[in-house]
């Protein structure tokens, strides 16, 4: 719900408010001692309120992740295309955004001996280059999460 959609209530075609349905496929092999690599692709259709916001998404990525005793180092690349369905009522063209994004983290597993436990240090790039350059971005980003996993099947350093 978008409540303070100043274009939206300007200009009909721009309303943002509205849902994302996404469809995909991952496939995970093993390519090595605690190594696995990972690809998948997936398609999303955007139905909002505002023709000219409403696209088709597509979009393919390839992950590795490496395991050693109490860590993994995960790396991920993506990267996709949005085509959007009718022209933009302001820059008269129909919207394309090509999107990319690269993420990295190093995973500590049981830190300290806590068991179930895990802390996450990484960051990333994400690029969105449309057609109108009024939707061009850029981010870079850095975290840390801790996490505890509850319940049998705990965090497990000794699978392939």
């Amino acid at each position: 719900d978008i409540e303070k959609d100043n274009s939206g209530q300007r200009i009909e075609d721009l309303k943002r408010d509205g849902r994302v349905h996404r469809l995909g496929v991952e496939a995970e092999i093993h390519i090595g001692h605690k190594i696995m690599l990972e690809s998948g692709i997936d398609y999303a259709r955007a139905e909002f309120d505002g023709r000219s916001n409403r696209y088709n998404g597509y979009q393919g990525g390839l992950s590795v992740a490496k395991m050693w005793d109490s860590f993994m180092l995960h790396l991920s690349v993506e990267g996709g295309l949005n085509a959007f369905d009718a022209s933009h009522p302001i820059f008269d063209k129909i919207r394309e955004d090509k999107v990319y994004e690269a993420i990295g983290f190093l995973s500590w597993l049981n830190p300290l001996g806590y068991q179930n436990s895990y802390l996450n240090v990484g960051g990333g790039y994400e690029k969105n280059d449309s057609n109108i350059a009024f939707y061009d971005s850029e981010a870079s980003f850095m975290f840390m999460t801790v996490g505890y996993q509850f319940g049998a099947g705990g965090i497990d350093d000794d699978d392939d």
